[in-house]
């Protein structure tokens, strides 16, 4: 799967549940600083994207994210060799 098409994946999860107001997500916004952003609601996005692409991302990496560009490459670490490109 290409960067755009998790890059995009992740823009759902996170407009899903985020009121973002027109706000466009780039790689470089930082997640906790996102209208409307929690612990709660980015929790809810990572299992948003666990669900849909039957991963588990591990705690640490999870947390250690700052921002859309760092959950993408979270993502495309935790899919299966050749499930990103």
């Amino acid at each position: 799967m290409k960067r755009e098409e998790l890059l995009s994946a992740v823009r759902e999860e996170i407009t899903g549940e985020l009121p973002l107001d027109g706000h466009v997500l780039r790689e470089e916004d930082v997640l906790t600083g996102l209208p409307g952003s929690g612990s709660v609601h980015l929790l809810r996005v990572a299992a948003g994207l666990e669900r849909r692409f039957g991963v588990e991302f591990e705690d640490e990496r999870l947390f250690s994210a700052k921002t859309v560009g760092d959950l993408v490459d979270l993502l495309a670490g935790a899919l299966p060799v050749g499930g990103a490109s």
